[in-house]
């Protein structure tokens, strides 16, 4: 992993982003006029040119782009990745609550096998209205 990775990662998140349009893929000015993080610092990230970046800056994207923040650290070098890694994806305000707990891996994997029976019960309740 590395500054290259992370940088790589940032790159796809911005272009799998969706506008206020709804159109995929977002400029580097967009995410700085709304994370405040300069352009040339974006542009950096995304080559792989820095380093050690700012844990801060990365918390304000994994915000703005609603990805893990813990992925980002972890492409960042500032933390060991955990195993096992859930395929379940949350919304990242509830991901970053239950990985603040510092659930043993047993309960979250319970925890994200209960996200996806609600989730698919949620959108088969949907379909018998």
């Amino acid at each position: 992993m590395g500054a290259k990775e992370l940088g790589k990662e940032l790159k796809k998140l911005r272009e799998e982003k969706i506008d206020e349009n709804g159109k995929k893929g977002v400029s580097l000015r967009d995410v700085e006029e709304i994370t405040k993080i300069t352009n040339a610092y974006l542009s950096m990230l995304e080559r792989g040119a820095i380093t050690s970046p700012s844990p801060q800056k990365l918390r304000k994207l994994a915000n703005y782009y609603n990805a893990s923040y813990r992925r980002l650290m972890e492409l960042a070098e500032y933390l060991v990745k955990q195993e096992p890694e859930s395929k379940v994806h949350m919304p990242m305000p509830v991901e970053a609550y239950f990985m603040s707990e510092n659930l043993p891996a047993e309960e979250w994997e319970a925890l994200a096998k209960f996200h996806q029976e609600f989730i698919r019960s949620k959108k088969n309740f949907k379909k018998k209205e």
